[in-house]
Order: C-alpha cells, then structure tokens, then sequence
C-alpha cells in the first residue's frame, strides 16, 4: 500500500514561477483509527533543506484543487485506509532543487510540526529545462547511430552484391 504518491516523474523540468500541475494521492494506513493528516513540503539542496522553503498543501476557499502555501495548510480526518486524491498547482521560487512531500499525522488537537508523525514521504528533482542548444547532443547520438547502421547496411550490401556478380 503506498500512502503518499503523486503522477510526476523525476526529474521535471521546471522553471521559476511556472505552475507545477500534478496529482497527489494519499491515504491513511489501515492500522490506524480515524485521524486527523496533513501534507507539508519542503525544498532541498543535495539533500540539506533550504531554510524557509517548508510549506503546507492548502485546498483555498471554494477550489478543488491544493497549492503550496508557505503560511496555511488544510488538514484531512481521514479513517483507516481512506484515500485523498487531489489535483495540485504549485507555484515554486527555486528550480534545480529537490522537492519533497511529506505526509504527517497529527499527534495532538492541531498540527504541530515538532510533535506530529511522518507517515510517508516522496520527491523528485526539478531541473531548468534544457534549452534548444543544450538538447542538440542528445538528439545527435540516436541520429549519429541510425546513420552509422545505415552506412554499415549499405556497406554490407555492396559487398554482398559483388560476391554475386563474381561467383
């Protein structure tokens, strides 16, 4: 059973300020009674957090959908094996980064970061997206090889033509 999970696929390329559209899919393990959870996040720097990039997953009065919010969070009460599937649109300061996803469960009568349990956690990469420049050597190799087995093929085949011809 897989708690926390989402439809992005490391790394994504990402740019400053651009929306980031993905769903996100978290339940409440089956060995718990009803309970209240949160999702909270996180921005990491070859896996050291950067200071004052946590935030929480808030749904806003009258969406249907989360977004990152570095002041407010939405909490689920949640009962054993119930799932939260919810559309995001983040909104990130930082690219070239790791950002990671954590499911907590309220210890207490409200969320409290120091005392609340991790239950799951994801990330993934986001990368600046390659310029057309940058993208030209990896569109090169496959070309490179086609032609080369091509070369060959014709090679081959003139050789085998004049063995024909001289038998």
């Amino acid at each position: 059973m897989t708690l926390l999970s989402w439809d992005l696929i490391s790394p994504v390329d990402y740019e400053v300020g651009q929306e980031l559209d993905f769903n996100l899919h978290f339940e409440a393990p089956e060995d718990t009674s009803v309970e209240e959870f949160y999702v909270l996040g996180g921005l990491y720097d070859v896996n050291v957090y950067v200071p004052g990039s946590i935030f929480g997953v808030l749904i806003p009065a009258g969406a249907s959908y989360g977004v990152n919010s570095p002041t407010y969070m939405s909490t689920w009460r949640l009962e054993p094996g119930q799932a939260v599937d919810l559309p995001c649109k983040f909104a990130l300061n930082r690219t070239d980064i790791v950002m990671a996803l954590f499911l907590q469960r309220i210890t207490g009568d409200e969320p409290n970061l120091d005392g609340d349990e991790q239950i799951a956690q994801i990330q993934t990469q986001l990368d600046v997206p390659k310029t057309l420049l940058e993208q030209i050597p990896d569109m090169l190799n496959p070309l490179v090889a086609v032609v080369v087995v091509v070369g060959m093929m014709q090679i081959m085949s003139k050789g085998i033509s004049e063995d024909n011809k001289g038998g």
